[in-house]
């Protein structure tokens, strides 16, 4: 299998998981689940430099999964434009 799926994340300013949920399917559910299961095992994550928890309780961005033959082969992370 191979597919790369976007998933919308949002970090606490403690580095916690607040929310992770699939943007773009792969178009298979297997890898689907792999990217939030990896990203779970991820967490937590560190904690935001004060300055940037100064001004941001949350951070939300998306991070594409790329995987090649069932495993992962590489990543990127999206950031929306405000």
């Amino acid at each position: 299998m191979s597919g790369n799926p976007v998933i919308e994340v949002a970090l606490a300013a403690d580095g916690s998981l607040v929310a992770a949920k699939v943007r773009r399917s792969s178009g298979h559910v297997e890898l689907d689940r792999a990217a939030i299961a990896i990203l779970k095992l991820a967490t937590p994550f560190e904690a935001f430099p004060q300055e940037l928890a100064s001004r941001h309780d949350v951070l939300r961005f998306a991070y594409e999964w790329q995987f090649v033959a069932g495993r992962l082969a590489g990543s990127a992370v999206e950031v929306p434009a405000h």
